[in-house]
């Protein structure tokens, strides 16, 4: 009788492995690119009997298949790697898939001393409400894994000690023009 693996999520709590959860996740990377999600999961190495593994470590180990399979044949696994690694970035600053207003992203980051605090006393919430519906964040979808990389890396706003990140791609270019 098989045991059945949990693993630990960002949020701590623990669920139920499912590798139909991988399949979807790998099935999203790849859409709109020339890569068979299957060839990812065909070399991705997981000890399924690594109970209490993170969800992040899974998800890391997903981000370097795809970058061990790129080739000069293959070197569309660059922008499924980017998109797995922005996909973490995502739940890493928006705790979820889902962005935040960037009216919260600002107010919240002006608290934790982040942001200046004359982002608010020179545009009004209706202004970057406004601001806010302009920006697309699929374009993020677009980098190569080197390109996202360098981003966390070098430019987006984070704590250098616990590398705690704080923004995403177009947060950080709209906000960059705002000042």
């Amino acid at each position: 009788m098989q045991k059945d693996i949990f693993v630990v999520k960002r949020s701590g709590e623990r669920e139920k492995f499912t590798p139909l959860k991988i399949t979807r996740v790998l099935k999203w990377a790849c859409e709109g690119i020339d890569i068979d999600p299957k060839s990812i999961s065909d070399h991705f190495e997981f000890n399924y009997t690594a109970d209490g593994i993170s969800t992040k470590n899974i998800h890391h180990s997903l981000i370097e298949t795809c970058l061990d399979l790129i080739s000069v044949d293959t070197p569309d696994y660059q922008l499924v790697a980017g998109r797995l690694l922005n996909y973490s970035l995502r739940k890493s600053v928006w705790g979820g898939i889902n962005p935040p207003r960037l009216i919260d992203l600002i107010k919240s980051n002006t608290k934790l001393g982040h942001y200046d605090k004359t982002l608010l006393e020179k545009y009004s919430v209706r202004d970057i409400n406004k601001i806010n519906e302009i920006i697309d964040h699929n374009r993020d979808l677009t980098f190569t894994h080197g390109g996202i990389k360098q981003l966390i890396d070098k430019y987006l706003v984070q704590d250098r000690t616990s590398k705690e990140i704080y923004e995403t791609p177009q947060f950080a270019y709209v906000l960059v023009a705002m000042t």
